[in-house]
């Protein structure tokens, strides 16, 4: 039993000493080659690393920094002008808090839900009077993921300080917004008078 163990020992030895051997007989020519293949690979993706990490460029497109530009501020409110590609006809939108969530047009005022879920149903609140019933989207309300207040909805956003929003998005969620109005008035007036908007 000894003589086994014994000679199990030896086999184990002397295999590892052939292992280490063979290793070992490489010529050094060959472990410097392969030793800068592998620094070129680890070289080669540092620099992706890196690349992938830099923020995008902001030369994405040919876009002229004249096609957009803030015309006018009043509290929260901006209006942005951007010039059609095809025909040069300025556009203003009033936009709420320099995001494009909140919009306003000469004619409408709209909030988005694009992204957020959606528009299955909605009640509204116009400043401290109670809220009205819940109401279904209408068709281009479904189509654009957004509301769309129009008319007497509309009038009712100018002549307010405050709008608040309860949402029933298409996923079943509820989604509240509460819109701060000063400044929107001016914003209004500013898109349906001034000549630069015409």
């Amino acid at each position: 039993m000894k003589r086994s163990r014994l000679l199990t020992a030896v086999l184990f030895v002397a295999g590892a000493g052939s292992l280490s051997s063979s290793v070992f007989a490489q010529p050094a020519a060959a472990l410097k080659t392969e030793n800068a293949r592998l620094r070129k690979q680890v070289d080669s993706l540092t620099a992706l690393i890196a690349a992938l990490r830099k923020p995008p460029s902001t030369q994405t497109s040919l876009k002229n920094d004249n096609d957009e530009a803030v015309l006018f501020r009043s509290g929260k409110w901006s209006v942005v002008r951007r010039i059609d590609k095809m025909t040069d006809a300025p556009t203003c939108t009033g936009i709420y808090s320099d995001e494009w969530l909140a919009q306003l047009s000469k004619r409408a005022f709209y909030v988005s839900y694009r992204g957020r879920g959606g528009v299955k149903g909605v009640t509204l609140r116009f400043g401290d009077e109670p809220a009205l019933p819940l109401r279904l989207p209408t068709r281009a309300e479904k189509s654009v993921s957004a509301v769309i207040l129009e008319d007497d909805d509309f009038l009712k956003v100018l002549a307010s300080a405050r709008l608040r929003l309860q949402v029933v998005t298409v996923l079943d969620n509820v989604l509240t917004d509460d819109i701060a109005l000063t400044g929107l008035r001016a914003a209004h007036d500013f898109i349906a008078t001034n000549a630069a908007c015409q």
